[in-house]
């Protein structure tokens, strides 16, 4: 029979330490089993299970480690004291101390939002103040004694911001997060999620990263690594929509949490106040050319340029251009889809079919059954068809011109065209062309019809208006 001991000896135990359902079984097994939990074990078996439902995703160098199901290989040897050990010998790691750090222009509207958030579980916070003009570095001052406040110019490079906060930090982890970004619901937990991989053996090759969810007015991203140890030779790099790398190129493992910071800088009016879409856009065009070979920065400054109203043909050839630059994207990236993504927006708004239809055929390349080119049909067939559609009938009522001096048969009062012509633009979503023939419709029977056709759609209306 195999002991705890020879086990523990011979298989890498994180494939038990980090994996979920393996912490949910020997909950299971216990409670079935009526074994007698003391309170300090159950309530630290059940931390675990807790902060280990938190990880959403992995790299795959070490997604072993979290799916996998070796536990069952050992189902028969473990007894039950055997696993009560085995999570006690997880559970010895100590807090980790985290340093969070900011680089704040003219903040005042959300740093004191800000700070009070992140000094509910921040061991040290460092401000680096760029050159505010507003109340920033008063409210800071004033409010928060305990924040380490440094000043330099800006630069217009974010990344070097970042690193002089790096050096300056005491604590080996750090998040780096921005002023108009605040977390939320259980981002408090982060020291302690980040404990759990205190001792993970595949850390000691590679650096680790963590990547919180970022909540942008509901789009929800987790490929932004924020979190990581410095002790590692970590920097940030890029002028602007700056990455964390490793100083001596080792590969980087990355974990990405359902924990969240809400991020409101792109709100319409705090993005055009502060100007950010000319500022991102100034720095992109540095970027591509120090980095002409690198997908992100295509993505990043195409959009920004259709933010900002661009000619849509060069935004069209900007993200086109970085389309070709797949092979630069890093496993946790997937700017080539993003650029289809965004090339399917630009492509409906501006009504470009014949785009459409190529972006789609590569977005189902890239991923067979994709919810989104099932979206972006749908949209192709109701706005290709309906515009064709649309187009011919406003040819058929420009041709026939004024109804009441040709020869009509059916209704003396036009109610029949009337009608007809209602429902058709109704249905194009012409609604002011729709009811300028609806009021014109003079034939009870034809006026009863329409107030049993909208009656229903106006209950849903305001059904709708109610609840939302």
């Amino acid at each position: 029979m195999i002991t705890l001991n020879s086990i523990i000896e011979n298989i890498d135990i994180d494939y038990f330490k980090f994996n979920l359902n393996f912490h949910k079984y020997v909950f299971t097994k216990l409670k079935d089993d009526n074994f007698e939990m003391n309170k300090e074990f159950k309530n630290k078996l059940l931390k675990r299970i807790n902060l280990l439902s938190y990880i959403s995703g992995t790299c795959p160098d070490i997604l072993k480690y979290f799916i996998n199901d070796d536990y069952t290989n050992y189902k028969d040897d473990l007894t039950n004291e055997d696993l009560v050990n085995l999570i006690n010998i997880f559970s010895d790691e100590e807090p980790i101390k985290l340093s969070v750090n900011l680089i704040v222009y003219n903040e005042q509207r959300c740093i004191e939002r800000c700070l009070s958030s992140i000094s509910t579980f921040a061991d040290e916070i460092l401000v680096l103040d760029t050159g505010s003009t507003d109340d920033t570095v008063k409210i800071i001052e004033e409010k928060f004694p305990n924040v380490k406040l440094f000043k330099d110019k800006w630069r217009k490079d974010f990344a070097y911001s970042r690193n002089i906060l790096i050096d300056k930090s005491s604590n080996d982890w750090i998040l780096s997060i921005d002023a108009d970004e605040t977390p939320i619901n259980e981002f408090y937990l982060i020291k302690d999620v980040i404990s759990l991989f205190k001792n993970f053996k595949a850390n000691s090759d590679h650096p680790l990263v963590f990547s919180p969810t970022i909540d942008s007015l509901g789009q929800k991203v987790n490929t932004t690594k924020r979190i990581f140890n410095k002790t590692h030779e970590m920097k940030f790099d890029g002028k602007i929509h700056e990455e964390i790398i490793s100083k001596n190129d080792k590969p980087i493992n990355y974990i990405m949490l359902n924990l969240t910071l809400s991020h409101d800088g792109y709100q319409s009016d705090v993005f055009k106040e502060k100007n950010k879409a000319e500022r991102n856009t100034e720095i992109l065009e540095k970027m591509i050319k120090l980095e002409p070979n690198k997908i992100r920065w295509y993505y990043f400054l195409g959009r920004e340029k259709n933010i900002l109203g661009h000619n849509v043909d060069d935004c069209i050839k900007i993200l086109k251009s970085g389309l070709k630059l797949r092979h630069t994207q890093n496993s946790i990236e997937n700017f080539y889809y993003n650029i289809l993504t965004l090339l399917a927006k630009i492509a409906v708004s501006h009504k470009k079919y014949d785009l459409l239809k190529e972006v789609i055929e590569l977005m189902e390349y890239e991923i067979p059954n994709s919810l989104d080119a099932f979206y972006f049909k749908l949209i192709l067939e109701n706005d290709s068809v309906m515009s064709d559609k649309f187009n011919q009938i406003n040819e058929m009522v420009e041709s026939i011109g004024d109804i009441t001096d040709k020869v009509n048969t059916i209704d003396e009062t036009y109610s029949h065209i009337l009608h007809t012509l209602g429902l058709i633009y109704l249905s194009f979503r012409d609604y002011t062309r729709a009811f300028y023939y609806f009021n014109q419709i003079q034939s009870p029977k034809n006026i009863e019809v329409i107030k049993n056709l909208l009656t229903p759609l106006k209950e849903n209306i305001d059904q709708f208006f109610q609840t939302k």
